[in-house]
């Protein structure tokens, strides 16, 4: 039962490290990422809080605009992501 705010952005999980070193944290088990703009749902959640990168591994993506699922999913940024095994829809 973690939960994490760090300014706008709120993470909840079962387990949680944190490397004060690097930046990275490590989030496993019912993940959820809730930013501003969207809310993101994982098995686990590798984040770097420095960056803003994110990998998650069996992730869900829900906004106001879209829709993803994927196996894995490797956020680059704020608006670039890469999926894979990935299924993508506008439709709510």
């Amino acid at each position: 039962n973690v939960v994490i705010i760090s300014q706008k952005d709120t993470v909840y999980g079962e387990l949680a490290t944190l490397d004060q070193d690097t930046m990275m944290v490590k989030i496993e088990g019912n993940v959820r990422f809730i930013t501003r703009d969207m809310t993101l749902y994982g098995s686990r959640l590798d984040y770097n809080i420095a960056t803003g990168q994110a990998h998650i591994k069996n992730a869900r993506i829900l906004t106001s605009d879209f829709n993803l699922v994927a196996t894995e999913l490797i956020r680059l940024n704020e608006t670039e992501y890469i999926a894979e095994e990935a299924e993508f829809t506008t439709c709510k």
